[in-house]
Parts: structure tokens; C-alpha cells; sequence
């Protein structure tokens, strides 16, 4: 059987990718043993895994847990600082919202590591605290972060909803990066802060299908081939040409379908241009191809 210092190694040999999560198993440990992986773990968290802080428990009595964590909270790289943050939260330290708030602003985290500081700065400050961190960023990424913390934070996420009406189609607006979705979208955000969908009109929708040719034209974006099919657009509503409008955005911006880039140009025309245009400096040649394209059939001469 391997040694509790043999253990402690190989879990911190571990890809952090494959190996989320550090797990020990210390009961028959002794206190030395116990002293001897903490040094180990701290050595490892200082060295910027940020697993180790979640794992401190099994080897630390909580005085001394209590002062690692403080310790990594102020000192580590900033995705241990926040793992500590978290597991400070869950032994109840107060005054945590501020640094939290300060590590969410500080530009040095990216992807889930960013979306987790979001969530426990609203679990720690509120929601209204995050809206003024809204209203004062002009990182798009970390605007579409602090709003998935304010959708989460505020329970809207448990509100029964379809993607294509009502309080699902405002959250795929909120999701898309651009002034032209997001302004308006935001604002009623804000009114939904500190009160509930009820409260503004929104009915709790259970098992409703999409429509007929509004599922046409999403299937095309997804699966069609050649020119995408425009005759689609003839067959919707004017609430379904909204739904359809939104759903090829976030096709776009959220999903890489280069396929949407066309359906946004028709469906949205000059006022949506700001997507294609964000579209069109993207990483991915297909979706900036898609949009330039699309872009240059909103500047075509319009024939009479």
C-alpha cells in the first residue's frame, strides 16, 4: 500500500483536467503522517494548484485550516486565492465580498474559474452589488459572466421556460455580446433583480414545442447545406421572426454556427449589424468568412 506521502504525490501528479477534484483518504493516517501532507499540499497550492484548498480539511485541525486558507486567500495565484475564498464562505468568514469582488475584477481569470468567482461574489454581495459591476466593465467576457451569476443568484434559472418566448428568450439575448441584443435585454434584467418573473409578466411555460417553421430554420442553421434556405423567414409570425432572430445570434456568437451568420443579416438587418461585425473578427475563419459575407450583402446596393 502506498504511503500517505506516495498518496498526496500521485494525486498532485494528476492532470488538473482529468483529476478535478484531489481526493485522500486519511483515517488511518497518523499526525505525523497529516503534518507531512499538509506541507506537502501548501507547498503544491503555493505552486498554483488550485485544488489543494478544497482537500486542507483532511489534514488540518480547523485552527489550522482556518490560517492556511487566509494565508492562500492573500497570497496564491489567483485560482487557489479563489478556491480558498470558497471554502472560507463555507465555514462562515465574513468580510470576503470585497476581496472576491476585487479577484472577479482583476482580469487574471478566464472560462468556469471566472463564472465560480462570479457566483460567489453575488452569493456574497448580492445581486444589485453585481449590477453595478455590470454597469462599470467594459470586458465583455466578464459582463457575460456576472450575469450568468445574477441569473443564478436571483433563481431565474428554476423559472419553468422555453428558449424561443418569455424568460428563455431573454436569457439567449443576455448571452449574445452585443449592444444591439444585450442593451435591452440588461435593462429588463434589472427590473427582475429583487422581484420575480411573475411580477413582470412572465407565465411558467412546461413542455411547449417549437413551432413549426421556426424549428425549420433552426434546423437549416444546424444541419443545412448550400445556401441557406430564406424562404424559412416567409413562414414566421412577427414573434417567431424575433425568436428566429435571437436563436441565429446565439447560433453565431455562442454556438459556431456559421450558418446563422445570413439568417442575422435578413432577420436583423442594419440594426443587429454589430454581431456580424464582432462575427467577423472571431478566431474561427468559418464563422468570420460567414459574417464578412454576410455584411457585405447588408451593403449591396438594393436593386429596384
Amino acid at each position: 500500500m502506498a504511503s500517505p506521502r506516495e498518496q498526496v504525490d500521485v494525486m498532485l501528479a494528476s492532470n488538473p483536467r482529468v483529476q478535478e477534484h484531489l481526493e485522500l483518504f486519511t483515517e488511518a493516517w497518523t499526525a505525523a503522517d497529516k503534518s507531512a501532507a499538509a506541507s506537502r499540499l501548501l507547498d503544491a497550492a503555493h505552486a498554483g494548484d488550485a485544488r489543494v484548498p478544497h482537500v486542507l480539511w483532511t489534514v488540518l485541525e480547523a485552527a489550522a485550516l482556518q490560517d492556511a486558507l487566509e494565508v492562500l486567500f492573500t497570497t496564491a495565484s489567483s485560482p487557489v486565492r479563489l478556491a480558498a475564498a470558497e471554502v472560507l464562505s463555507e465555514r462562515g468568514l465574513g468580510g470576503l465580498a470585497e476581496p472576491v469582488i476585487g479577484l472577479v475584477q482583476s482580469g487574471t481569470l478566464r472560462g468556469h474559474v471566472l463564472g465560480r468567482a462570479c457566483r460567489l461574489a453575488a452569493t456574497l454581495a448580492g445581486s444589485v452589488r453585481l449590477v453595478d459591476l455590470v454597469e462599470s466593465t467594459h470586458d465583455e467576457v466578464l459582463k457575460t459572466a456576472l450575469i450568468d451569476a445574477i441569473w443564478h443568484v436571483e433563481g431565474l434559472e428554476h423559472f419553468p421556460t422555453v428558449w424561443f418566448q418569455g424568460l428563455g428568450l431573454l436569457r439567449r439575448a443576455l448571452s449574445i455580446p452585443a449592444p444591439s441584443f444585450r442593451d435591452e435585454a440588461w435593462l429588463e434584467l434589472k427590473r427582475l433583480v429583487g422581484s420575480s418573473p411573475d411580477s413582470r409578466g412572465y407565465v411558467p411555460i412546461q413542455g411547449a414545442s417549437v413551432p413549426g417553421p421556426l424549428q425549420a430554420l433552426i434546423m437549416d442553421i444546424f444541419r443545412g447545406v448550400g445556401a441557406p434556405d430564406l424562404r424559412l423567414i416567409d413562414a414566421l409570425d412577427d414573434d417567431r421572426r424575433d425568436a428566429a432572430l435571437v436563436g441565429a445570434a446565439y447560433s453565431l456568437m455562442r454556438q459556431g454556427k456559421a450558418r446563422a451568420a445570413r439568417y442575422v443579416a435578413e432577420l436583423g438587418g442594419e440594426a443587429h449589424r454589430d454581431v456580424l461585425e464582432l462575427a467577423a473578427a472571431a478566431a474561427d475563419a468559418r464563422i468570420a468568412e460567414a459574417a464578412n459575407a454576410a455584411l457585405a450583402h447588408l451593403d449591396a446596393p438594393v436593386s429596384v
